[in-house]
């Protein structure tokens, strides 16, 4: 269906829409040009995504539209910047969820296997392309638990090549503690140098909120 508002005549009308809209995102992408930079109304919405910053973390890019071609690396840093990819065991597979729940709300594109794998896939390329894609400007999550940690200690199936892959990727690569006891492992000494997320002092869900806030404040 195709429509315009002919209810809406004056534009400042749309504004309480626009702050509603912007009051409710943590990603915002501005779109670079003169005219751009003209306009009283694209002030108006920047001065407000300002407002929105000074109150909680959000991510700004900028594409420059001015030229004949979008400037598409920088298109492509700000969309690699919100993917999220989730390696666990199938046991924690609810707790995760809840997880990349929050941070899809958040505005994050996340990648859980038992929900974006698809019949048919290969299983391998769809994680290494999956994380690949989160590895670029956003993120790799490792959900540790003690059934975590013995299977990589152990490399059972591909959860521990899934792993290896990943910690070739450094700072991007961010473990979370689900279990107290994950720390008392071989496996967690292999890794204590990287900087973990500690999930245990609160439920999941408000844990998961606070590693959203924690991600777009990086």
């Amino acid at each position: 269906m195709l429509f315009h508002l002919l209810s809406l005549k004056n534009p400042d009308e749309f504004w309480p829409l626009i702050q509603r809209e912007i009051s409710e995102r943590n990603f915002f992408l501005y779109c670079d040009s003169e005219a751009a930079r003209r306009s009283d109304w694209v002030a108006k919405e920047r001065a407000e995504v300002e407002l929105t910053k000074a109150n909680r973390p959000v991510r700004i890019g900028v594409v420059d539209v001015e030229g004949d071609d979008i400037d598409e690396a920088a298109l492509k840093d700000f969309i690699g910047d919100m993917n999220v990819f989730a390696s666990y065991t199938p046991g924690d597979v609810a707790t995760v969820r809840t997880f990349m729940s929050v941070l899809t709300r958040f505005g994050f594109n996340t990648f859980i296997a038992h929900d974006d794998v698809r019949p048919g896939d290969d299983v391998t390329n769809a994680l290494r392309e999956a994380i690949d894609a989160a590895a670029l400007n956003g993120w790799l999550l490792v959900f540790l638990t003690p059934a975590y940690m013995a299977r990589a200690e152990q490399r059972i199936g591909i959860l521990r090549a899934e792993f290896d892959f990943m910690k070739s990727y450094g700072r991007r690569l961010i473990p979370i503690l689900l279990d107290e006891n994950a720390k008392y492992t071989a496996f967690f000494r292999e890794i204590w140098h990287i900087q973990y997320f500690d999930a245990t002092k609160t439920d999941p869900h408000q844990a998961a909120m606070d590693l959203a806030r924690e991600l777009l404040r990086r």
